[in-house]
């Protein structure tokens, strides 16, 4: 392969390097790696990206691979590639995906497949052809109006335009063998060379917008695999064999490394230098040098590095495919193969203990081994503190750091463990016995029984878990039940109050009489410790580790990492913090995280890709209609996890059953009849969380004889059955109900003719008064009005109902006859709410009048009644009209008496069985009622009753 062979010189100049393996000196990485076995094409790689849509693609010798967090798919010649020995990737402005083949071709990925670019003939005619040599590309970039710039190796660089044009790039004199370019049409093209003789001294041009504004010298510079980066604000640096060469300016700085370079690539802060045998060294431009901050995969030939969307960092290699690291700020401190026992920190030290009776002291600031002790059996349990570091195991040890003393305490069990501070007391407690000590060297029994963890209260106060509860205990041995539950294995005190955590993975949060619990174990989880620190509650266990923080409201906020977001395990059983850093010890090793970089890493995307039905595939884009007999379908679904490590979690739920699965092909048999809406949920490892879902909606027909219009087709013809027996019932009772408005409607105005003789006698009556006293002018107009009010009468005695405005036109007509009758004045006030609209609210003709005449005739048509008053107010309430007619009369009871008459007046009978018909009518109640106010304290007469409101 082109790339083996032209690394072949580069490992015999390097052939002196020494593979570095692995040793306890140094703490590590957890890399995952993807090999041909996983799914890729080839373990040979040389690059990769990720694109737009989170997909990771990468550049093998036997074509590409894309990479959705579950599986690879392969692209190769078949699918389009112009080669399958694909050396670079590029990802235009437009997102696009371009393919650098070896043989110089190239292609591009656009909406789902590959398509080969349409000039690759023109790449091959700007090739030397006198040396038989194709033309290498190195770089390209394509403008905003589809022109393609091709940086290349052996001959001049190109740019090609959308309709095919070429244009080479000229260096400015013949010395120029490589151009860097800032500005191609507002692009950036690393790399252009021009094809000449490089033993003589060749000199690098650097461009912008086409202008020469820099120019360094070096001495035989291979181009071949020079690669020219940009440190932003700094200058340039370009690498030659085992050399990287920075210049700015006329300064150039040479800084030779022990391995041979592959790739370069500059992230803002870091130089990332891909090497042979040298893995990936991260180096950061320190005063004038590149200073070495970390080595990865010290032993591979790393050809390129990419740092994803979630932070994570890709590594490609030439011989052992795809390393992953999902956070390059976690650091790994392995102990041997040995069971880890037992972790804990001081200041800066991080003390590992093992099985086999080892402990490892490692330096947090260094991630450096600086100490290991040895014993002579296992170790149970280690607690650290400033000066030193206690061991039990069958036996129980002190070690002093600064003395580097180790002192034996004589005190013998076949189980021990530690609670406390060497500043403060020590307790120590086996499986039947808790002792008390503050020297190592005098031990003092307090309490016989088992128990499960301690801690010092304070100076002169144990706490205990025990196997019903929580106990304390003074150095007297005087013991006090506090709490009263389970078995408490754990104990811890904090800010929260005093934390517990108990044989169910119940964790506790005790003040005064106050327990808070928060169980853990509904779904086969455990809590194996916890850990109080930052205000923040860590649980741990075999759901990775939990962090518990109180938000505004005071109410914890739940937050799991899991191996997904960069754990070594799911499955952990020991926590320990720095003021930076959390540590987590499991089966397999010890990592570290900085705390500012713990977050959660499980993104991605679901869709569905395809819908099949009876072998064919459908469209889904819009709700399916399914026949009743193709209910059993196939639904394909493409899930994408951002991050690499994602498990294929999917869940749905269908005819009320949740279903669970690993298969991204999903089947659903025997469906019943109906609307489907499937949400299909990708969830992380422990199911528990939500990462991305998406929706089939979809509806399986019903069978004809089982829709709604054979129904309503089976209920028609039985109803056309019975429909000549109930039509004649029907008929005859509409018909008895239309003589029954009927009835009523002549009763009505049958009841309005009896009043209108009534109505016209009394107006008569006023007029024949009028003329007596020869007022020709007066009854003039009394006649006038008495006319106006006949006409109304005529007009609208015919009608059921008249607008509101027109009762009121004519009472007021009524009123002005009555005043000029009884020659004194009487003050007529109408109230109305402003919610009534008197032109659109009709009521019954003439059915305030005759209310209104009698508190004229019978009420205040007296001499005894100088400054007569009537009041009309009408309100609305609830849909009805309120009527009050309210006068200053001598009240109804007088009126009866001074008339000799036990019942009322003809026009107050008409009225109320008119009422009466309204209400038999309209179904409603009226509330007629007639007062004399002298029962109320005052004088005259009120009548008040309801309407339904009736609107035009």
């Amino acid at each position: 392969m082109f790339i083996k062979s032209h690394l072949y010189n580069a490992f015999l100049l390097t052939s002196f390097i020494f593979l570095s393996c692995f040793t306890m000196g140094q703490a590590q990485y957890d890399f995952h790696n993807f090999n041909s076995e996983d799914g890729l094409p080839s373990a040979e790689v040389y690059f990769c990206l990720q694109d737009n849509g989170g997909f990771m693609w990468f550049a093998t010798d036997q074509g590409v691979a894309r990479y959705n967090g579950f599986e690879f798919e392969i692209f190769t010649i078949r699918d389009g590639l112009t080669d399958n020995v694909i050396i670079d990737l590029e990802k235009d402005q437009f997102g696009k995906i371009w393919f650098i083949g070896l043989n110089g071709s190239l292609s591009f990925f656009d909406e789902g497949r590959i398509i080969p670019y349409q000039f690759n003939d023109h790449i091959k005619v700007g090739g030397n052809e006198k040396k038989k040599r194709i033309n290498y590309i190195k770089s390209i970039f394509v403008s905003k109006e589809g022109d393609v710039t091709l940086g290349s190796v052996y001959s001049r660089s190109m740019k090609i335009s959308a309709d095919g044009k070429i244009t080479y790039f000229t260096a400015a004199n013949k010395n120029v063998c490589l151009i860097y370019d800032r500005d191609i049409d507002n692009g950036t093209l690393l790399y252009t060379g021009s094809d000449r003789d490089l033993k003589l001294k060749n000199s690098i041009q650097i461009l912008e917008k086409g202008a020469v504004v820099g120019s360094t010298e070096f001495e035989g510079l291979d181009i071949t695999h020079t690669m020219a980066t940009k440190i932003e604000g700094k200058g340039f640096v370009l690498n030659q064999s085992n050399e990287l060469k920075y210049f700015q300016d006329s300064l150039i700085i040479i800084s030779p490394l022990d391995y041979y370079i592959l790739h370069t690539r500059y992230d803002g802060e870091f130089l990332w230098v891909g090497t042979i045998c040298g893995g990936l060294l991260k180096l950061k431009f320190v005063d004038g040098s590149f200073k070495l901050i970390d080595q990865y995969l010290k032993d591979k030939n790393v050809s390129s590095s990419y740092r994803d969307k979630n932070g994570s960092i890709w590594l490609t290699t030439t011989n052992n495919g795809v390393y992953y690291l999902i956070n390059d700020h976690t650091v790994n401190y392995y102990v041997a193969n040995d069971k880890i026992t037992d972790i804990a920190v001081s200041d800066s030290i991080l003390y590992i203990s093992n099985l086999s009776g080892k402990v490892y002291g490692w330096n947090l600031e260094n991630n450096k081994l600086i100490q290991t002790e040895v014993f002579d059996s296992y170790i149970d349990e280690i607690n650290a503190y400033k000066d030193g570091l206690i061991v039990s195991g069958k036996e129980l040890h002190f070690i002093n750091v600064n003395r580097k003393e180790k002192i034996k305490s004589g005190l013998t069990m076949s189980h021990l463990n530690i609670a406390g501070n060497r500043a403060g007391p020590l307790i120590f407690y086996s499986s039947s016995n808790l002792f008390y000590t503050r020297d190592l060297t005098d031990f003092k029994r307090i309490y016989e029984g088992r128990t499960f963890d301690n801690i010092c209260y304070d100076d002169s106060t144990i706490v205990s878990g025990v196997d019903d509860g929580i106990i304390r205990i003074d150095t007297l041995g005087n013991v006090e039940k506090i709490y009263t539950g389970d078995r408490i294995i754990k104990l811890s005190n904090s800010n929260f109050g005093l934390i517990a955590l108990s044989i169910k993975s119940e964790v506790l949060i005790i003040n005064e009489d106050n327990v808070q619990a928060y169980r853990f174990d509904d779904k086969g989880e455990y809590i194996k410790s916890f850990l109080i620190d930052d205000d923040c509650l860590w649980l741990v266990g075999n759901i990775g580790l939990i962090r518990l923080s109180k938000n505004s409201q005071d109410e914890f906020v739940k937050e799991t990492f899991l191996l997904s977001d960069g754990l070594l395990s799911n499955e952990i059983f020991k926590i320990a913090a720095t003021k930076d850093l959390i540590i987590l010890a499991s089966k397999k090793g010890v990592q570290s995280f900085p705390k500012k970089e713990l977050k959660k890493l499980n993104s991605g995307k679901l869709s569905i890709e395809n819908v099949v039905i009876d072998g064919e595939s459908i469209d889904y884009s819009k709700t399916l209609e399914i026949k009743y007999d193709q209910n059993n379908m196939e639904v394909v679904l493409s899930a994408l996890m951002i991050n690499a490590l994602g498990s294929k979690n999917i869940e749905y739920q269908i005819n009320n059953k949740l279903f669970k699965t690993n298969n991204s092909r999903i089947s659903l048999t025997n469906l019943a009849p109906g609307n489907y809406v499937l949400n299909f949920r990708l969830k992380n490892d422990n199911w528990e969380e939500l990462i991305a879902q998406t929706t089939l909606k979809f509806t399986i027909k019903k069978p004809f004889w089982n829709t709604v219009w054979f129904y309503f087709l089976c209920a028609l013809l039985i109803s056309l059955s019975t429909f000549v027996i109930v039509k004649n019932l029907f008929d005859k009772q509409k018909q008895r109900l239309r003589q029954n408005d009927l009835l009523v409607s002549y009763q009505q105005k049958a009841l309005l003719a009896q009043m209108k003789p009534h109505f016209i006698y009394n107006s008569l009556n006023s007029i024949q008064t009028q003329v007596l006293k020869s007022d020709k002018f007066e009854a003039h107009k009394y006649i006038s009005k008495f006319g106006e009010l006949i006409r109304k009468n005529l007009e609208w005695s015919e009608f059921e109902l008249i607008l509101l405005k027109e009762e009121l036109e004519l009472i007021q007509l009524y009123v002005d006859l009555e005043q000029k009758r009884m020659a004194k004045q009487i003050v007529f006030d109408v109230v109305l709410s402003v919610d009534i609209d008197i032109e659109k609210v009709r009521i019954p003709p003439f059915i305030i009048q005759p209310i209104i005449e009698n508190s004229f005739w019978h009420g205040i048509n007296l001499p005894s009644i100088e400054n007569g008053k009537i009041n009309l107010e009408i309100t609305l309430a609830n849909d009805y009209l309120h009527f009050t007619v309210v006068d200053n009369g001598i009240g109804i009871d007088a009126a009866m008496k001074m008339n000799k008459e036990k019942h009322l007046s003809m026009s107050s009978k008409i009225t109320m069985k008119r009422i009466q018909l309204l209400e038999s009518k309209y179904n409603f109640n009226a509330n007629y009622s007639i007062v004399d106010l002298r029962n109320e304290g005052a004088t005259g007469t009120k009548v008040e009753f309801i309407l339904p409101k009736f609107y035009a």
